[in-house]
C-alpha cells in the first residue's frame, strides 16, 4: 500500500515537473530567445527597407533644355486655341484616330480651321486672333497627326479607352458628344494591358524621390523584366520649408492605349502634367523606341492659358 502510494507520488511529481517545464518553454518571450529576436530584427529591417521610396532620376520633356522639335505633329480638335499654337491651316490633310463600329481606325481627314475670338488675348470681341479646329463629318477624332512614317491609315487595335464603349454609347444616345474620356494617373494608379500576342505591359505610378531627396511621382512602363520611366512630376512646393508630408498631385491623364503603328506593341496617348498654365499631350510610339526602351515620345501638342 505504502509502496504503491510512493510510486503514485513519484509519478505525480514527475508529471507536475514536466508540465511546468513545458509551460515554461511556451512562456518564453521572443525577446529572451536569441534566434527569434534576430529573425524579428531582420524582418523589421526588411520592411523598413522595402518602405523606403526609390531614388529615380527626373524625366520631364517640359524641363529638358535639349528637347528637340519632333518630326511628327500632334493636334486636338477644339476652340479657343491661341493663334500661334496650331501648326496647320484650313484644308490641310491630317490623319486622325477615329472610333469605328468595331474599334478604332486611322484615316485621312480634312481640317476645318477658323478664326475665332480669343477670350484670353483679344481685348475687343471684334478681334479674332484665336483658332478653332474641327474636321468634316460628325465622327470626331480622338487626336490628329501629320508627318513621320510610323502612323498610316488602317485599323488601330485598342487596349484601353478612357470611356468604355457602353459609356460612350450611352452618352451618344443622349446626344452628348464625348471626345476625350480619360483615367487620372494619380499616385495609386496601376493597370496592365495585354497585347494580341499575350504580352503584358504594366503602367503604374511610383511614389519616389529624386537624387536630391525631393518627392516625385514617376510614370513607369514595365514588360519582360524591362522598366522604363516615361515621365516624372515634382510633388513638393517650390517655396522654402514647405515640408510636404505626402505625394500629392498626379502625373497626368491617360486617354488611349493601342497599337496605332501596328507593330504588335502598345502605344500611349496621354496628357502629362507640366506647367500650371499649360496643357501638354503626347503620343508615345513603340516602333520608334530607342534600344532598351518600350516607347518614345513621337509627337506632342502644347497649349497655354495666358
Amino acid at each position: 500500500m505504502l509502496k504503491r502510494l510512493a510510486v503514485n507520488l513519484f509519478i505525480f511529481a514527475f508529471a507536475l515537473t514536466a508540465g511546468f517545464l513545458i509551460a515554461k518553454v511556451n512562456w518564453i518571450d521572443p525577446i529572451d530567445a536569441p534566434v527569434a529576436a534576430n529573425a524579428g530584427i531582420e524582418q523589421k529591417l526588411t520592411s523598413r527597407v522595402a518602405s523606403e521610396p526609390e531614388i529615380i532620376e527626373e524625366v520631364s520633356y517640359w524641363l529638358d533644355e535639349n528637347h528637340r522639335e519632333l518630326a511628327m505633329k500632334l493636334l486636338n480638335i477644339g476652340e479657343g486655341f491661341h493663334g500661334d499654337e496650331i501648326p496647320a491651316k484650313n484644308g490641310d490633310e491630317w490623319l486622325g484616330l477615329f472610333r469605328s463600329t468595331d474599334g478604332y481606325l486611322v484615316q485621312s481627314t480634312t481640317l476645318q480651321i477658323k478664326r475665332v475670338h480669343d477670350r484670353v488675348v483679344d481685348e475687343d470681341e471684334s478681334i479674332r486672333s484665336g483658332i478653332s479646329v474641327s474636321v468634316s463629318g460628325s465622327n470626331k477624332p480622338l487626336f490628329l497627326v501629320k508627318g513621320g512614317k510610323s502612323v498610316r491609315p488602317g485599323k488601330a487595335t485598342t487596349y484601353f479607352r478612357g470611356l468604355t464603349d457602353d459609356d460612350y454609347d450611352e452618352l451618344s444616345s443622349r446626344d452628348i458628344i464625348a471626345y476625350n474620356g480619360f483615367t487620372t494617373l494619380d499616385k495609386d494608379y496601376r493597370d496592365s494591358f495585354l497585347t494580341d500576342d499575350k504580352l503584358e505591359y504594366e503602367l503604374k505610378v511610383l511614389k519616389a524621390k529624386n537624387p536630391d531627396g525631393k518627392r516625385i511621382l514617376a510614370l513607369s512602363l514595365e514588360s519582360l523584366g524591362l522598366r522604363q520611366i516615361l515621365y516624372t512630376v515634382r510633388t513638393w512646393e517650390e517655396e522654402p520649408n514647405s515640408g510636404a508630408s505626402e505625394w500629392p498631385g498626379q502625373v497626368g491623364r491617360l486617354f488611349w492605349v493601342g497599337d496605332i503603328d501596328r507593330d504588335g506593341k502598345p502605344d500611349f496617348y496621354m496628357e502629362l502634367s507640366a506647367h500650371y498654365n499649360s496643357v501638354w499631350t503626347g503620343l508615345f510610339l513603340s516602333s520608334e523606341a530607342d534600344e532598351g526602351k518600350h516607347v518614345k515620345l513621337s509627337a506632342e501638342f502644347v497649349i497655354t492659358g495666358c
